[in-house]
């Protein structure tokens, strides 16, 4: 289970995924200081939910899991923490 602390104080990093274009060079990855064996490289998603293209997670506890699955669970244990009492809100108040 992931700690509402780890993912409120420390920012999630995503590995970075790369994209051979015909128009790509190897420009993006001098200016990003990235050292891979990619030719062609025309795109650089830094995070991605597109199926097929999810980001995963770089580092810490959650390394290797899809950013997906680790922000529904961060959000569902947030919820419980910040959970206030539900009010019903007047929809039409007298006058």
């Amino acid at each position: 289970m992931i700690s509402a602390y780890y993912i409120i104080m420390r920012p999630l990093k995503f590995k970075t995924i790369l994209k051979q274009t015909i128009w790509g060079g190897d420009r993006i990855l001098s200016l990003k200081h990235l050292d891979c064996n990619i030719e062609n490289v025309g795109e650089s998603w830094e995070i991605s939910g597109v199926k097929g293209n999810e980001s995963v997670v770089a580092e810490g506890l959650e390394a290797a899991k899809p950013f997906i699955d680790t922000l529904c669970r961060a959000q569902d244990q947030l919820s419980k923490l910040a959970a206030k009492d539900k009010k019903e809100f007047p929809v039409f108040p007298d006058y």
